[in-house]
């Protein structure tokens, strides 16, 4: 299973089942990372992908911190957004 794939899973599981926050965040960011240097998941992508594993109430907090616009996927940037 390639590891684009095992994110997508796991961020299904964690809408399904939330859990900690700080789990997720720990996890995302160790699974995404190991994918960004196999090449297997655009680093520009990492932010979007994250926000899809939270709950709405932590996506309205973090885009209202951040600033983040939701049409445009460059202010979704996963350093600013974690």
């Amino acid at each position: 299973m390639e590891l684009r794939d095992f994110i997508k899973i796991f961020i299904q599981k964690s809408v399904e089942q939330p859990g900690s926050l700080r789990d997720y965040m720990h996890n995302f960011t160790t699974y995404s990372a190991k994918a960004v240097i196999a090449s297997n998941f655009l680093n520009l992508k990492r932010g979007r992908w994250f926000m899809r594993g939270l709950s709405i109430k932590y996506c309205r907090y973090i885009i209202k911190k951040t600033g983040a616009v939701t049409d445009e996927s460059n202010t979704f940037m996963f350093e600013r957004l974690r």
